[in-house]
C-alpha cells in the first residue's frame, strides 16, 4: 500500500507530499505540492477513510479541503474552501471524530470550536455547523481519545486543558464539560496512549509534560498526576509510538528530540529517557508511521523533514538516519496516510437552494445600553459558635489551619426575552436600590443619564482546615453596593434593567483574626443591560404601522396620532465601530529586543486580533518572549541564563485603534492596552500599559512593533520595528453603512 505524508507549509501556502512508502523507487523525497486558496496552513487532519484531509488556515480563518483518494481526478488538489462565517478566528488545530461525521477547529484567537459537517451524505456536509465556547485562553491542538467520546484542548495562555464532550448520545454532546488545571505554562499539543488512560501536554514556556489521568473510571480522573522535566527546549508537540511505550517530542528551540517512558511497567517510567540530535532548525511537528518503525519531524526554519528511526530492532534505533527537503516554507503540521485499495469517490450531495428573505416588521426588545464590571472587595466573615471551639483548639495544638472558599456556580445568561426578568439564583442577587436622573457630558455633548446604584451580594461556603483535615464548613454571605452610569431614557426605569453576576473569585486570608474571623478578598464580575421594547424592520431600522387602506365610506373625523419611539444615547451606546482592523501571527526568532534599553536575543511570537468584524469589544492579542542564549558574540552578563528574561503578556483592556493612512498608500494600527506581564521562570507578574502598531505596507513584507511602560510610562520593554512577511500580518479599513449603502447623488 503507498503510504504519504502531507506537509502543511504555513510560510508558502501549500502542502508538500512526501513518498514514505520504502518500497517506492520515490521514498522520502517530494513528491506533489497542493496549492490553497487560504493563507497559513497549520494543521493537517486525515478523515478515517483517508479520501480527504482537512488543513487549518490560520491567517485567513478557514479550512481547506483536500482530495487524498488515489482514484479521483481530482486526487491531490484544493476541492473546498470552508470560511467560519466570522465566528471562529485563528483556527489552529482540527481533529475527526472516529466515525468521520464531524471535525472540530479549535480558534485561538476567539477562545472557542468550530463543527463541520464532513458527512458526504449531509446536506450540509462541508460547512461549519456550530461553535463549542471554551473557559481557557488562547486553544491549540486538539486531539480526541481512543474510544472517540471526547476532545482535549491545552489553553495556550490560561495554563489549563479543556475537556469536550464529543459523543451524540451525550446529553451533554459539544459542550465543555471540564476544566483541568495543570503546572507550568503555555501548554500546546496532547497524545494519548493507546488505551486512553492517560494524556501527555507538552509545555512551551516551562519546558516539561503533563500527565493527566483520563481514564473515566480513575479516582484520580481528569486530574494532573505527574510532571515530566525535560532538559530538551521548547517541547511543541508530541506522538505516542502505538505499542503505548515512548512518547516521541520535537523541541523548537533545541536541536534534538525527546523521548520520553510512557511504559507502566518500565522503571523509568514517566522521565524522559534521550535526546535524539536532530540535523534541521525549529523541530515544529511530528507523525509516527502506524507501524511505529519511523518518525517524521518538520523544521520549520531550515525547511526540511527530518526522519527517526524507532524501531527497537533496529541497528540505528532512535537515531536520525534521514534529512528531506521540500521546497514550501516554513514547515508546520504533518499527517501520514496509508491508502486502501482505491474506491470511488462519493457522490456529494446537492447543496440546498437559498430561499428569498422576505421584509418584515418584527418586534424585539432593544438594548439602549450593556455594560460588564468587576468589584474587588475585602469581607471580614465571623467564625460561626459550633465552629470556633474546633479551631481554637486546633490553634493550641499547634496544627497548621488553612482555609478554602468555595464559589458557587454562576447562574445562565439572562435572556432578552421573555419578561419579566428570571428570579435570581439563591447563591447571587443584584438589585437595583437607587436611580438618580443627571446630565453629563460626553465627548463634548450635554447628556442625559440614568445613575443607578446596585446591591450585589453572593452566598460561599467556608471551609477550614487542620492539618489538611476538615474542620468544620458554614454559608457566608457578602454585599456591596455600586453606582454605574447608563443610558437610561425616560420613561425607562428598572424594570428595563437586566443584572445579573458572571463570575465570582474569592481568596481567603488563611490568618484567623482577632473576634474570631475570617477575611476573605472577594472579586465579582457583572453584566447589566438596558432594554425596551421596540418595532424593528429588518436591517434594524425603526417602522410604524401601516396606514390605514381606504374603503368607500365618508372620511373619518378622527386620525391616529404618530407612534414615536424613545431615542437611542448615540454618545454611550451602541458604541462605534472600528475604523480599522488587523490580524498578525508572527514568530520571530534570533531577534534582537530591548529591556530598559539592554539588547537581549529571543524568540519573539505575537498573536493579534484587533477589531474582528469591526467590533472594538471584541480585539484580543498575546505577546511571548522566550529568551535564548546567543553563542555569537559572547553573551552578555544578563544573559546567560536561558530563559531568564523569558515573558508573556496577556493584556486585560484593550482600546479602539487609531489609523493613520500613510504617505504611500499604506496603513498604520495603533492600539493600547492595560495587562499584565508574567516571566516564565520565577512567575513574577506586574501590571503595564502597552502600545502594539500593526502596519500594513506596500510589498511582500508588513511591519509590528511592541512597546511595554511602567506606572510613571517609562519604557521598560521594545521590540523595535519588526519586519515579517505579508501572509502572517494584515491590517485595513472597517467598512461602514455609509460604504455599503450609498447616499443619493453618488
Amino acid at each position: 500500500m503507498a503510504q504519504l505524508a502531507y506537509v502543511a507549509n504555513r510560510g508558502s501556502d501549500n502542502i508538500s507530499v512526501i513518498d514514505v512508502d520504502p518500497a517506492s523507487p520515490a521514498f522520502n523525497t517530494e513528491v506533489d505540492l497542493i496549492s490553497v486558496s487560504g493563507t497559513t496552513p497549520l494543521i493537517i487532519a486525515v478523515t478515517p477513510d483517508t479520501t480527504r484531509a482537512y488543513v487549518t488556515n490560520n491567517t485567513s480563518g478557514d479550512v481547506s479541503v483536500i482530495d487524498t483518494n488515489p482514484a479521483s481526478p481530482t486526487f491531490n488538489t484544493e476541492i473546498k474552501l470552508i470560511p467560519l462565517l466570522g465566528v471562529g478566528s485563528g483556527p489552529t488545530g482540527i481533529a475527526i471524530s472516529l466515525d468521520g461525521n464531524r471535525a472540530y477547529v479549535t480558534n485561538q484567537m476567539t477562545n472557542n470550536i468550530s463543527v463541520i459537517d464532513t458527512n458526504p451524505a449531509s446536506p450540509t456536509f462541508n460547512t461549519m455547523t456550530g461553535v463549542i465556547g471554551l473557559s481557557g485562553m488562547v486553544p491549540n491542538i486538539l486531539m480526541i481519545t481512543p474510544d472517540g467520546t471526547r476532545g482535549y484542548v491545552p489553553n495556550f495562555d490560561s495554563a489549563n486543558v479543556s475537556v469536550i464532550d464529543i459523543n451524540p448520545a451525550s446529553p451533554a454532546f459539544n459542550t465543555e464539560i471540564d476544566v483541568i488545571n495543570v503546572t507550568g505554562m503555555n501548554p500546546l499539543d496532547v497524545a494519548f496512549t493507546p488505551d486512553g488512560t492517560r494524556a501527555y501536554v507538552t509545555k512551551l514556556g516551562t519546558h516539561d509534560v503533563s500527565v493527566i489521568d483520563t481514564n473515566p473510571a480513575s479516582p484520580t480522573y481528569n486530574t494532573e498526576i505527574d510532571n515530566i522535566t525535560l532538559t530538551g527546549v521548547g517541547p511543541v508537540e508530541i506522538q505516542i509510538t502505538p505499542d503505548g511505550t515512548r512518547g516521541y517530542i520535537p523541541n523548537l528551540f533545541s536541536p534534538d528530540a525527546s523521548v520520553i517512558d510512557t511504559n507502566p511497567a518500565s522503571p523509568n517510567f514517566n522521565t524522559e529517557i534521550l535526546k535524539i540530535p536532530l540535523s534541521g532548525d525549529g523541530h515544529a511537528a511530528i507523525a509516527i508511521t502506524p507501524d511505529g518503525n519511523r518518525a517524521y519531524v518538520t523544521n520549520a526554519f531550515s525547511n526540511d523533514v527530518s526522519e527517526i528511526d524507532t524501531n527497537p530492532a533496529s541497528p540505528t534505533f532512535n537515531t536520525e538516519i534521514a534529512l528531506i527537503d521540500v521546497s514550501g516554507t516554513f514547515l508546520a503540521g504533518i499527517a501520514i496516510i496509508i491508502f486502501p485499495p482505491p474506491t470511488p469517490p462519493p457522490t456529494p450531495a446537492p447543496l440546498p437552494t437559498a430561499a428569498p428573505l422576505p421584509t418584515d416588521c418584527i418586534r424585539v426588545q432593544k438594548v439602549y445600553d450593556w455594560v460588564v464590571a468587576a468589584n474587588r472587595d475585602r469581607n471580614k466573615v465571623p467564625i460561626p459558635d459550633d465552629c470556633r471551639p474546633l479551631i481554637d483548639a486546633a490553634i493550641r495544638a499547634g496544627q497548621n489551619i488553612t482555609i478554602q472558599c468555595v464559589e458557587p456556580t454562576v447562574p445562565p445568561t439572562f435572556p432578552l426575552i421573555p419578561k419579566p426578568q428570571p428570579t435570581q439564583s439563591l447563591d447571587f442577587s443584584c438589585t437595583v436600590i437607587g436611580i438618580r436622573r443627571e446630565n453629563i457630558i460626553v465627548n463634548g455633548n450635554i447628556v442625559p443619564v440614568g445613575i443607578v446604584r446596585f446591591l450585589f451580594g453572593a452566598t460561599l461556603l467556608i471551609r477550614v482546615f487542620a492539618n489538611g483535615t476538615l474542620l468544620c464548613e458554614f454559608p457566608a454571605t457578602i454585599q456591596f453596593d455600586d453606582e454605574i452610569v447608563l443610558c437610561l431614557p425616560e420613561p425607562l426605569d428598572e424594570s428595563n434593567i437586566l443584572c445579573r453576576i458572571t463570575a465570582v473569585e474569592c481568596m481567603p486570608n488563611n490568618t484567623i483574626l482577632l473576634g474570631g474571623m475570617v477575611e476573605l478578598e472577594v472579586l465579582i464580575c457583572k453584566e447589566i443591560q438596558v432594554e425596551a421594547e421596540v418595532k424593528l424592520e429588518v436591517l434594524a431600522k425603526f417602522c410604524s404601522p401601516r396606514p390605514i387602506i381606504p374603503v368607500p365610506a365618508p372620511t373619518p373625523s378622527f386620525i391616529c396620532p404618530p407612534i414615536t419611539f424613545t431615542p437611542q444615547c448615540p454618545d454611550i451606546f451602541p458604541r462605534r465601530n472600528c475604523d480599522c482592523q488587523g490580524t498578525a501571527n508572527a514568530l520571530l526568532t534570533n531577534s534582537t529586543v530591548f529591556f530598559d534599553g539592554v539588547a537581549e536575543t529571543g524568540t519573539e511570537q505575537l498573536l493579534a486580533d484587533i477589531c474582528p468584524s469591526c467590533d472594538p469589544g471584541s480585539s484580543s492579542f498575546s505577546y511571548t518572549f522566550i529568551d535564548t542564549v546567543p553563542t555569537t558574540p559572547t553573551p552578555t552578563p544578563t544573559d546567560e541564563i536561558l530563559g531568564d528574561f523569558s515573558f508573556v503578556y496577556t493584556p486585560v483592556q484593550i482600546s479602539s485603534p487609531t489609523c493613520t493612512a500613510l504617505p504611500d498608500g499604506s496603513l498604520s494600527l495603533v492600539v493600547t492596552a492595560t495587562g499584565i506581564r508574567t516571566f516564565t521562570l520565577t512567575g513574577t507578574t506586574e501590571t503595564l500599559s502597552s502600545e502594539l502598531t500593526l502596519q500594513e505596507l506596500s510589498g511582500p513584507f508588513d511591519a509590528f512593533r511592541f512597546i511595554l511602560r511602567d506606572a510613571i510610562g517609562t519604557v521598560v520593554y521594545d521590540t523595535g520595528v519588526k519586519s515579517v512577511s505579508d501572509a502572517n500580518l494584515h491590517a485595513q479599513d472597517c467598512r461602514s453603512f455609509p460604504d455599503v449603502f450609498p447616499t443619493s447623488g453618488i
